[in-house]
């Protein structure tokens, strides 16, 4: 038997221990209809749903939402004040909630669904319409290949979501895959405008320069997904894109859509479908980089190839030049040789025949060398067309090398480590701002070879462009 001392104690105890059961974190879903709904003195709504069964006994259960949500309620429902819910039946989604100063179980209002959807499409209709007339509205089919290449993703979503599960699996298939970073929202419930707002706010006020935004959950209910049909955050969302990070949105599955999609950048049926579409492109952009290197090795290469094939013609035609020369002259000898009738007119008109043949080797010991000197000279206006060729390619090269390495860690908070310059570091934090700079703390100074740690004895604003 278990005692206590009063009644607090006793209704205290019991709300510990139907929060060490999974009571408080399902949401449950019933349909009812609403006998009163009102306002605290604080603002929050409190909602009577009521229900008489067979006997003629009555059952009551309340439901609770907090005043921060009610205002976004009745825009996405299409009311004008919490009355109109009274008398009508509607679809609850909530969490239930134990109140020990009135020993009774309430409802905390998650979603709720009128029985009966042409309200909300009316409303939806109206905010398209709105989004459409504000010219917000996506006019024309963007493509992830018009982006530069994706290396820092911001990710709106909730961690334990399943949809954002599969988009980090499938970003994480790339062999060096893209930054991501998450700000945890509400995906579903009357949260959701709220709660993705914020989010939009913390990715530009952190001055990252993601290259796109990505806002993900799995497919849900009707009721879990209605509550993006926000006019508010559509705006944002569109002011966003436009102005300064390119939104993807996969938010449901591939029969869901809601306004979100039509003002993001690109709309994606699921989350995996963006994490694809995201690894297509970073592969196609890596494919042209490879693709460009290889060009430039086989246009050396084959000037290589024609230097050495040219070298070996050139060697050719003189061979055959003086084989051909020689021949010829031989058969002049031989010729000479069975003209004449003895020996004595043979040596004299051999000493007659060697002495113009001397004269005539002379010649072509002369018109040979002239033909070397001259090839000679040819092959190194080749050789100094070649090296020059291969300069050209070669700076190119260098400077491609250099330009992507450049555009690659121009945006890296390593870049001026990377540059032989040095990190700064304060309250464990990479400072690449001075607008993020403490004056109060230690600052330490990162080099290759060491480290320093400095105090901030003054700090100079240069006027940004724009303020």
């Amino acid at each position: 038997m278990k005692a206590f001392k009063d009644l607090i104690e006793l209704l205290n105890w019991i709300s510990l221990e139907l929060e060490k059961t999974s009571l408080f974190e399902d949401t449950v879903t019933f349909e009812g209809d609403i006998s009163s709904a009102k306002t605290s003195s604080a603002g929050d709504l409190y909602i009577e749903v009521s229900e008489r069964n067979i006997k003629g006994k009555t059952y009551k259960i309340t439901v609770f939402l907090s005043r921060y949500y009610i205002k976004t309620l009745l825009e996405r429902l299409n009311l004008n004040s919490v009355k109109e819910l009274e008398n009508k039946s509607w679809k609850f989604f909530g969490k239930i909630s134990f109140w020990p100063s009135s020993s009774s179980i309430a409802i905390r209002l998650q979603s709720l669904q009128p029985l009966g959807k042409s309200k909300l499409e009316k409303r939806r209709r109206e905010i398209l319409n709105k989004l459409k007339a504000e010219g917000l509205l996506r006019t024309k089919e963007n493509k992830l290949e018009d982006l530069n290449p994706i290396r820092k993703i911001a990710v709106i979503s909730s961690e334990t979501a399943a949809g954002y599960g599969d988009f980090v699996k499938n970003i994480n298939k790339l062999k060096i895959p893209p930054v991501l970073h998450l700000y945890p929202s509400s995906m579903q419930g009357i949260e959701v405008p709220v709660s993705v707002s914020k989010a939009l706010k913390l990715i530009i006020d952190s001055k990252i320069d993601y290259d796109v935004i990505v806002i993900i959950r799995g497919g849900g209910a009707q009721s879990d997904l209605m509550y993006f049909d926000d006019y508010r955050l559509a705006q944002n969302i569109a002011w966003v894109s436009n102005n300064k990070i390119p939104i993807l949105t996969g938010i449901g599955h591939e029969q869901d859509a809601t306004i979100p999609d039509f003002v993001s950048y690109m709309r994606f049926s699921t989350p995996t479908e963006v994490a694809r579409a995201i690894v297509k492109q970073i592969e196609t952009f890596n494919n042209l980089i490879d693709n460009m290197f290889y060009e430039i090795i086989h246009n050396v290469n084959s000037k290589f190839l024609y230097a050495d094939m040219f070298t070996e013609n050139v060697m050719n035609n003189m061979n055959l030049l003086i084989d051909n020369f020689f021949e010829k002259e031989n058969n002049i000898i031989n010729n000479y040789m069975n003209s004449f009738e003895n020996i004595n007119n043979v040596i004299n008109a051999s000493n007659v025949f060697l002495n113009k043949e001397f004269k005539i080797l002379q010649f072509v010991s002369q018109f040979i060398d002239n033909k070397i000197e001259k090839e000679n000279k040819m092959q190194l206006t080749y050789e100094k067309e070649i090296k020059t060729h291969f300069d050209i390619y070669e700076n190119n090269l260098s400077n491609l090398i250099d330009n992507y390495y450049m555009e690659i860690t121009k945006n890296s908070p390593f870049s001026s480590f990377l540059s032989r310059g040095a990190i700064l570091v304060q309250n464990s934090q990479i400072i690449d701002s001075v607008y993020d700079l403490d004056k109060k703390r230690e600052l330490d100074i990162k080099l290759k070879d060491g480290e320093v740690k400095s105090k901030i004895k003054n700090i100079i604003y240069f006027k940004e462009e724009g303020k």
